[in-house]
């Protein structure tokens, strides 16, 4: 039985100022793609904290493959918020959800298209955990993709643009 530890302290304080002064910063995201993959396997998450901790959503599932998500990926969020400015310009806000996007453009295998076309149909109502790179927070949604396209752009390598929205 393997026993890992994860921080979801986000970054790394390289100087003095920082160490006193500024807030601890924690990542809301973790993804971990290297789970043994056989139906014996169990898995114990424990969620430690000295202050408020909680999981909003664990998922656990087989990964798939689409492509390499290349840079000029977008990142940003969809802003439910109502604002609304009053006869003498003041403001009233009313704070609600919002939802993480993700427009990744993708390296794909050409002769992986038709696959990739098929998977994607099948989890098109379904959500989804998306990882850009595991390592850029960001780029890690759990949600549905709003649109796709794939290009045949080469013999070898073509071009997919995914679009996604994040359930938060």
């Amino acid at each position: 039985m393997a026993t890992r530890h994860y921080s979801l302290i986000d970054g790394a304080v390289d100087n003095w100022y920082d160490w006193f002064f500024e807030e601890i910063e924690f990542r809301t995201s973790l993804v971990v793609l290297d789970l043994p993959a056989y139906g014996t396997a169990s898995l114990t998450v424990t969620v430690t904290s000295s202050g408020t901790a909680g999981v909003g959503a664990l998922v656990v599932g087989k990964t798939a493959d689409i492509g390499t998500a290349l840079y000029g990926t977008g990142v940003g969020i969809d802003d439910y918020s109502i604002k609304e400015r009053d006869a003498f310009g003041g403001w009233s806000v009313t704070e609600r959800a919002f939802s993480d996007t993700a427009k990744f453009p993708v390296s794909v295998e050409t002769a992986r298209v038709a696959k990739i076309k098929r998977l994607l149909t099948e989890v098109r109502a379904k959500p989804v955990v998306w990882v850009g790179e595991e390592t850029y927070e960001a780029s890690i949604l759990y949600g549905f993709f709003t649109s796709f396209d794939l290009v045949y752009s080469g013999p070898n390598v073509s071009d997919c643009q995914l679009e996604i929205e994040g359930l938060t």
